[in-house]
């Protein structure tokens, strides 16, 4: 993937202060700014928790997200559908310390009757589930696998109000693809030239629109997401 994480910028802006800020110190920064810029406050002490999410071959897609412990693994899951990876409504769960958590879907599947371990339901607390430093993984579509890397890297106790949703604090800015045929920047990606985004399947819209009438192809708009160029998400 070296040849690709170039496509990403160095640095991302914090979403407390508007700061532009390293990549590699977004960690430390978003500790102390989160003290310098105080949530909204709460009845009650809770644990709040900083969790960074990757794509877990593609780190140069990422989340820095803030969760109160309130909220559940199906709170993340249908956030994280939302933002980088719902299209056709694919099974999905979280592995955590080697136990798999199922999200909840209408047709309430079980998986270990197809061969795949038993789960639990995500529909359980952060706080019964996370811990400082515990790093765990999640998988969209069990076919055109998408798999991301979540750690928790931030834990404080707090009266912040209880979340409805996660609160994105940063996120990578979206990568500069430029047109494999001419050099401009791409704007699409043919999903029938390999799975996902990469500098040999992207094009610009006039290339693009001249290998449509050419070639079989499934174009995609490039999107700021692990996914892109998979299925049809777009």
């Amino acid at each position: 993937m070296d040849k690709e994480q170039n496509q990403f910028s160095e640095t991302a802006v914090c979403a407390l202060c508007g700061e532009r800020v390293k990549v590699k110190g977004l960690t430390r920064h978003l500790a102390s700014c989160r003290e310098a810029h105080p949530a909204k406050q709460g009845k009650r002490e809770r644990t709040i928790f900083t969790l960074k999410v990757c794509g877990r071959c593609e780190p140069g897609y990422f989340l820095y997200l803030e969760m109160t412990d309130n909220m559940t693994l199906d709170d993340l899951d249908g956030f994280l559908r939302g933002i980088w990876l719902e299209c056709c409504g694919h099974l999905s769960q979280f592995i955590i310390g080697g136990e798999y958590y199922s999200a909840s879907t209408e047709d309430d599947f079980d998986l270990s009757d197809f061969g795949m371990p038993e789960n639990k339901d995500s529909n359980v607390e952060l706080g019964k589930v996370l811990t400082k430093g515990l790093a765990f993984g999640y998988e969209y579509d069990f076919g055109s696998t998408t798999e991301l890397s979540l750690k928790v890297v931030g834990m404080r106790q707090g009266r912040d109000a209880p979340l409805k949703e996660p609160v994105v604090l940063a996120r990578n800015d979206p990568p500069e693809w430029v047109c494999t045929n001419c050099g401009k920047p791409a704007v699409r990606v043919d999903s029938m030239m390999g799975y996902g985004t990469s500098k040999d399947n992207v094009f610009c819209a006039t290339c693009a629109r001249k290998r449509e009438k050419a070639d079989e192809c499934g174009f995609l708009n490039i999107a700021n997401s692990p996914r892109s160029g998979v299925c049809a998400y777009e």
